[in-house]
């Protein structure tokens, strides 16, 4: 299933990530589920030149004159990042960070708003840590380190990113890619049978739907179904009510769920 990305975001069953793709500031959004109430937005990819993006249920693919960047769902909270023939950049919004290179190739950077982590872990390329710049005193300036660029050694960047309410841990090993086009196709089978020519759009809110949980983990009791993991992640019973109502016909136990969420 090809997704048409300037209408919809991209996720998947159990991520806790979203991305949306804003090709006129030549970004991409990367928006995390678990961060505090009110924060909108925790990173923007950034590329420096024209690209069109394309989505599909195993990730999204940005192709520009020359360069690929192929992002890929690992894990409940992580993000691949592959490019090849460009460079990219990670700024964070609102600023209200600061980040440190633990080691090489590695850098750990805390939402002070959001109240998150970010893990970066670069294998392929030339990680370093930006500004902007506070002041502290007068004469006492330091670079927040809150935002990054990476460069292409041989053309090539292959990175690992990493948010969450907890810090990284380093020693654990790396999560494998999730397995999303098999997760869907499962879902895809228990799909209600609608007329042929509303079968595209069929399919599309099923997807949507699948894509909008999130596994059970405090503070939620159950798998839930948020709004928008990237708008609204949050859970109010006057809202998951809705969503109830779209699962009730197929799943109506994961339905009655909803209600008992918090």
């Amino acid at each position: 299933m090809n997704l048409d990305l300037n209408h919809n975001l991209y996720s998947a069953y159990g991520w806790e990530l979203a991305l949306v793709s804003e090709p006129a500031e030549k970004r991409v959004a990367i928006h995390s589920c678990r961060r505090a109430f009110g924060d909108d937005l925790m990173w923007h990819l950034v590329l420096e030149r024209a690209w069109t993006a394309r989505g599909a249920v195993g990730g999204v693919t940005l192709t520009g004159d020359g360069f690929t960047v192929r992002l890929t769902p690992a894990g409940k909270d992580q993000l691949l990042i592959e490019a090849d023939g460009c460079d990219l950049s990670l700024t964070m919004p609102k600023h209200f960070g600061y980040g440190t290179q633990t080691r090489p190739g590695r850098a750990l950077i805390l939402s002070s708003q959001a109240h998150n982590y970010t893990g970066i872990h670069v294998s392929d390329g030339a990680m370093e840590l930006l500004g902007p710049e506070e002041v502290l005193y007068d004469t006492i300036r330091r670079q927040r380190g809150s935002d990054v660029r990476i460069r292409a050694v041989e053309g090539r960047i292959r990175l690992r990113l990493q948010v969450g309410a907890n810090e990284p841990d380093p020693r654990q090993p790396a999560t494998d890619v999730m397995p999303v086009e098999a997760d869907w196709e499962n879902c895809r089978a228990g799909m209600p049978q609608v007329p042929a020519r509303y079968r595209e759009l069929g399919e599309l809110a099923w997807w949507t739907l699948w894509s909008s949980f999130v596994r059970a983990e405090p503070p939620f009791a159950a798998d839930a179904c948020l709004m928008s993991k990237a708008f609204m992640c949050k859970v109010w019973s006057w809202d998951h009510c809705f969503n109830a109502l779209a699962l009730v016909d197929t799943q109506p136990s994961r339905a009655l769920e909803q209600f008992l969420l918090p």
